[in-house]
């Protein structure tokens, strides 16, 4: 799966799956590497792909993103209050 957990991931509304299996996991929640640019945009790591958020709340429909050999497709929520989103303190900043 494209999950990322870490220092530098962030949850998001998402069900990406991989498009050529029939018994996907369906959850809601994905995790993936992320960073903010100076206003606040949110570039988003889905993969090799990099997909920006550019309004609160937009849903970003994506198709045939292929990764380490499989296709996928789905969509991802970005978040409604960007500026909050991009300042929360990391809660391992000493890599605990």
């Amino acid at each position: 799966m494209l999950n990322v957990m870490g220092e530098n991931s962030k949850c998001f509304q998402s069900n990406i799956i991989i498009s050529s299996l029939d018994n996907n996991y369906y959850e809601s929640i994905r995790c993936y590497e992320y960073f903010c640019s100076d206003d606040n945009k949110i570039a988003v790591k889905i993969g090799n792909e990099i997909i920006w958020c550019e309004n609160e709340n937009e849903i970003i429909e994506l198709d045939n993103i292929i990764f380490e050999g499989n296709s996928y497709s789905g969509s991802i929520k970005c978040p409604k209050k960007f500026e909050r989103f991009c300042n929360y303190p990391k809660l391992c900043a000493n890599k605990c």
